[in-house]
């Protein structure tokens, strides 16, 4: 089987049917079955034929996933087969359900608002390499008989336009290589990983949105788990290994080192650098007012309600950032092309 990631929304939908059967006392290898039949799985159908063959043998549904790494870490595999052994399978399948759909959510509200701001900049990038590659040539021949001292601006207009057209096998070269250390190498591409989401992390109104939407899944997982009475660094382990991000990553880990020397929910926020301060003052006065339950769903719907702002903002953000350099950039590219015209016209 593919090992190819699947989409979270369809995972969501596959786990959820599985929980709702399974809350029922339906046997999962019946929902298996019944599930396998639709026809809108995508990506999801090899998963749900394999796990459905797998229970026709009388596998369980914790094996059937370790078969796919690709698709899912090892820390969900484990919280799983943990709910299996202790009777609380319909409580994890629960767990994963909605941790999938506030993902898919995620991903879904993230593609919406970068849409506009990466087209701008492919637009930008295609724009700058027309201009280079079949205007500036044209150019390079009239500057050529002027016989005159070009200046700096057009000097280097002229010479990135030549590393396009006549280096772009080298450039080429340099990406294959580029790419090549980063899938050979896999310590120093881990250390790499680490320090670019490090950088993501810092990107302003980016950090934000990031830290938001990672409360809101903590929040929530935690809120499941303690309910159906799951094992908590299972269920932080399965978020560690999700998050994508390996800055947040570090920061749960850091919650799940806390909460195993025997801190409190509260204190491990607080030392876990990724978490917003206001959702851990939420969770301590939960703790203290003997009301956890209620406040981790206020912290979650809170979270939720700031990430939305923070994710609008990030993409106001973008976009005059991407209209700044569309400027700055046909500014030079005009300038540097027409500053040697007019000076000849200033000199005749």
């Amino acid at each position: 089987m593919s090992q190819r990631p699947i989409p979270a929304d369809l995972l969501a939908l596959v786990f959820r049917q599985l929980s709702t059967a399974a809350k029922t006392g339906f046997p999962l290898q019946d929902a298996l079955a019944i599930v396998r039949e639709d026809g809108d799985l995508g990506q999801a159908a090899p998963l749900v034929a394999a796990m459905a063959a797998d229970a026709a043998r009388g596998e369980a549904l914790s094996a059937s996933l370790a078969r796919m790494p690709g698709s899912f870490p090892a820390e969900t595999v484990a919280l799983l087969h943990d709910a299996e052994t202790g009777a609380k399978l319909a409580d994890a399948l629960e767990l994963l359900a909605g941790d999938y759909e506030r993902r898919a959510a995620s991903r879904t509200a993230k593609f919406a608002a970068l849409a506009w701001p990466a087209v701008l900049f492919g637009f930008l990038f295609v724009l700058t390499l027309m201009i280079m590659i079949f205007v500036i040539p044209s150019f390079k021949q009239l500057y050529a008989s002027f016989g005159a001292n070009l200046p700096a601006p057009t000097i280097l207009m002229i010479a990135f336009s030549e590393l396009l057209v006549e280096g772009w096998w080298g450039l080429a070269i340099l990406c294959a290589l580029g790419v090549a250390v980063w899938r050979i190498d896999a310590r120093r591409s881990l250390r790499l990983h680490r320090a670019l989401d490090r950088f993501v992390y810092r990107v302003p109104f980016l950090s934000d949105y990031l830290a938001r939407t990672l409360m809101s899944r903590l929040c929530a997982l935690i809120d499941h788990a303690s309910r159906g009475e799951l094992p908590m660094p299972r269920a932080l382990a399965h978020l560690r290994a999700t998050v994508g991000n390996l800055y947040l990553a570090d920061s749960l880990r850091a919650i799940e080192d806390a909460l195993a020397a025997g801190a409190s929910l509260a204190t491990a926020l607080r030392a876990a650098p990724a978490i917003p301060r206001r959702a851990g003052l939420i969770i301590e006065l939960g703790e203290r007012s003997a009301n956890l339950g209620a406040a981790l769903a206020q912290a979650a719907a809170l979270s939720d309600l700031e990430a939305g702002r923070a994710l609008v903002r990030f993409e106001r953000a973008a976009l005059i950032f991407g209209y700044l350099i569309l400027g700055v950039a046909v500014g030079f590219i005009v300038i540097a092309t027409y500053l040697p015209i007019f000076r000849m016209g200033a000199v005749i």
